[in-house]
């Protein structure tokens, strides 16, 4: 009998570590989810509604971004008003040209087809540390208006 009432106990022992470490998947994971909406009158780019909130992963970094990745950022960091949406075109230490409306990173041409392609000539450009090139379809708040963006900047990636 006893080792039956052992058993018991390392199952409802078990069965609570169990529950401990989904709540604590749970809150982790939850915090990380942040609805955004852009900056007032923003039409930068058409898969985003500009009266609605955008899901954003704000736990995704620079380390953890992709070309062709859909990202929130902040237009200035030090104001939460003026949130811009993009795809990432170069990460750090890459270098992007752009050339007769074509997009070359690393010297290859950018096959992303999400990525716009109606943009005027960039020389060759080194992405700085810490910053990410960031296009959107009319390029008013991507990088061919600011720059590399930041990493500080970033908010995260969009939720599909």
């Amino acid at each position: 009998m006893a080792p039956m009432n052992l058993i018991k106990q390392i199952g409802s022992v078990l069965g609570t570590v169990l529950l401990l470490l989904i709540l604590w998947g749970v809150a982790r994971w939850l915090p990380s989810l942040k609805r955004v909406i852009p900056a007032s009158g923003y039409d930068d780019m058409s898969q985003i509604d500009k009266d609605e909130t955008t899901g954003v992963d704000g736990t995704v970094t620079l380390a953890h971004l992709r070309h062709g990745d859909v990202i929130a950022f902040r237009t200035d960091v030090e104001d939460d008003e003026n949130i811009a949406f993009g795809y990432v075109a170069a990460l750090p230490g890459e270098t992007l040209r752009i050339s007769d409306g074509t997009l070359a990173v690393n010297d290859k041409p950018f096959t992303d087809t999400d990525i716009p392609q109606n943009m005027g000539d960039v020389p060759a450009l080194t992405i700085p540390r810490d910053h990410v090139y960031v296009l959107s379809e009319r390029h008013q708040f991507d990088s061919t208006a600011y720059g590399p963006i930041p990493g500080r900047f970033l908010l995260g990636r969009v939720k599909e």
